[in-house]
């Protein structure tokens, strides 16, 4: 269910800007909302939000046991022991 994006007519675009004889403003956002480009921008957004009620509870909690593990693997690494030992006397010229 692969939605293709909108493609913005750019000719039309600069045609319209071309006849322009000064600068437009919008009046309100309402007035952006209705727009072709605006509902596009909106649609592509959130291209899969349409197919996420698709998804179960197994795959969900799949993902989060192989998100968990991986995390887990991550921390087990072996690494190189060093010995903090804190001044008896703090060094000259430090803060």
């Amino acid at each position: 269910m692969e939605k293709t994006k909108p493609k913005i007519d750019w000719q039309a675009v600069r045609e319209k800007l071309q006849t322009e004889s000064g600068p437009t403003y919008w009046r309100s956002l309402e007035e952006v909302v209705e727009t072709e480009e605006f509902k596009g921008w909106v649609e592509d957004e959130f291209p899969n939000r349409l197919s996420i009620p698709d998804i179960d509870r197994r795959t969900v909690l799949k993902f989060m046991g192989a998100s968990m593990a991986l995390a887990g693997l991550a921390g087990c690494r072996n690494l190189p022991q060093t010995k903090l030992v804190p001044h008896v006397k703090d060094p000259e010229n430090r803060p």
